[in-house]
């Protein structure tokens, strides 16, 4: 952690968070100015949306458990009746509007640094223990059992920066 730019580190320090699936049906152009950062809670999860987590190594695509199954089926290419293993899927730009607007989000947030390429994964709710791993623990705002408060956290970072 010590080699990485103070920018990237930051980044994979404070992950950001963006909900994506309202993005989705707007024009192409607009698409930018509608990413806004949220707080790195649970409460910021809608069961019915899609997010995006960026730690500037990594994309996690988060599905919620109550998202329309025709909109995953338009973003991804598949149904996820027929594709139980999410860690497989291969994101590509399908012929819809749905797919070309997740892809420019994608581009848009890779073009911030081209230094690093940010592989893609997606993960869908209670799937465990891939969200636990992948999702929630970036949660950092949120302070679950056995784990540590946000301040708690920051200063844990700060101990192993210094040592």
């Amino acid at each position: 952690m010590m080699i990485l730019p103070v920018k990237k580190l930051f980044n994979f320090i404070y992950p950001s968070l963006y909900r994506v699936d309202e993005a989705l049906t707007m024009e192409p152009d607009k698409i930018d100015s509608s990413l806004k950062r949220l707080p790195l809670t649970m409460q910021c999860l809608d069961t019915g949306g899609i997010y995006l987590l960026d730690d500037g190594f990594t994309f996690l695509v988060w599905l919620g458990r109550m998202l329309p199954p025709e909109l995953v089926n338009n973003i991804l290419g598949v149904r996820l009746a027929n594709f139980p293993d999410l860690s497989k899927i291969q994101l590509r730009e399908c012929d819809n509007e749905y797919s070309r607007n997740f892809m420019k989000i994608l581009r848009t947030l890779q073009e911030k640094d081209y230094s690093y390429y940010q592989l893609c994964r997606v993960v869908r709710q209670g799937e465990q223990p891939r969200e636990g791993f992948l999702l929630l623990s970036n949660l950092v705002e949120d302070q679950m059992a056995g784990t540590s408060s946000y301040v708690d956290w920051i200063l844990q970072i700060h101990r192993q920066t210094q040592s």
